[in-house]
């Protein structure tokens, strides 16, 4: 197999020292190391036992950086560096725009919730939650924590965790209220439009790519974070930031 010397895991199982025994041992060795299984392998009956995992080295890889020169640049398809500096610097401004705008929006979200208070169903609260913590149970699986690591992580950050839901609920219902008072929608020229920044962004065709998102059955999605995103800016139009 191809290893990775800076994983600690190989298939979700945690393999203790697997670094340095990897590094000592060199390519062409055989090393074997003693793991438990997964809680989530197939045979239920070998669920966190004592295994051995014989691994044999075929290579190890270090990442080695290109030069950053012309021939370089244009092997991502720009003219030169400085073509390819100026678009890196464009992104990088775009985007701290971006998270600034972020900010502000959630500033002015955060004043309107504290100014009206409501209160989510526990219920909705708790399911969200549950789903959540699910999910993260099992992202901890493949990452080889054990049950008992991960009962612990859960624990620590179930409260903040039901926090987080309850402020992500009341957010999203503040601003489907927004939406439905100032008559806030997403029109099909501006779906398509998306589309085709999206397009243009990927070098596919636009009928592609609207394609890709019907058949995932994706067009909900696309116009409820279209739609997210015309209610923030009308929010940072029309607030008054002291």
């Amino acid at each position: 197999v191809t290893i990775d010397p800076g994983k600690t895991t190989l298939m979700g199982i945690r393999v203790e020292n697997l670094r340095n025994r990897a590094l000592e041992a060199g390519i062409g060795a055989t090393v074997t190391f003693d793991v438990t299984l997964p809680s989530y392998a197939a045979d239920p009956t070998l669920r966190g036992q004592p295994g051995k995992l014989i691994l044999v080295l075929e290579e190890l890889k270090r990442l080695v950086l290109p030069a950053a020169d012309d021939e370089f640049a244009r092997q991502l398809d720009f003219d030169d560096l400085a073509e390819l500096r100026a678009r890196i610097r464009a992104a990088v401004e775009e985007r701290k725009r971006a998270e600034a705008d972020r900010a502000v929006e959630e500033q002015i979200l955060a004043k309107i919730l504290a100014d009206t208070p409501f209160a989510v169903p526990d219920g909705l609260v708790a399911g969200e939650t549950e789903r959540i913590l699910a999910r993260r149970r099992i992202e901890a699986e493949f990452a080889g924590k054990s049950p008992e690591e991960i009962d612990e992580l859960l624990a620590r950050t179930a409260d903040r965790q039901r926090t987080e839901v309850d402020r992500v609920l009341k957010q999203g219902f503040l601003l489907d209220a927004i939406a439905r008072k100032e008559k806030i929608f997403v029109t099909e020229d501006e779906l398509d439009r998306h589309f085709e920044a999206i397009a243009a962004r990927d070098g596919r065709d636009v009928k592609e790519v609207r394609r890709h998102y019907e058949e995932q059955d994706a067009l909900a999605d696309v116009r409820y974070h279209l739609r997210e995103a015309k209610i923030r800016a009308f929010l940072r139009e029309k607030a008054q930031i002291a």
